[in-house]
């Protein structure tokens, strides 16, 4: 069971930053976390991350919304987070983390 409130979204340019990330979804509703996944070993964007909104009918418009606009020239693939499964010893994401504090 994943958190009704967080989103994926796909396609991310690599010189987009989380807070560009953040401040393209506050047109969709009160985000409170942002997170854009990195690869351990290079240290470059995985082209992919997870926002997550203050409500789960924000995450749904956003979801529905994804086709209005782009972000640093690439259409962003949004659509609901699903559950990670983890296996193995390790975490498996290293990520940022952003407002992971519920303040911006």
């Amino acid at each position: 069971m994943g958190d009704s409130r967080k989103v994926f979204v796909g396609n991310i340019a690599n010189d987009v930053t989380e807070d560009q990330l953040f401040s393209f979804f506050q047109d969709y509703g009160k985000v409170e976390e942002v997170a854009i996944i990195f690869d351990r070993d290079t240290g470059r964007s995985r082209g992919y991350g997870l926002v997550t909104f203050s409500s789960p009918n924000e995450a749904q418009f956003a979801i529905h919304a994804q086709n209005v606009g782009d972000l640093n020239g690439r259409v962003l693939t949004i659509r609901k987070a699903e559950s990670r499964r983890v296996c193995g010893s390790g975490s498996g994401a290293d990520g940022g983390g952003k407002y992971g504090d519920g303040g911006a």
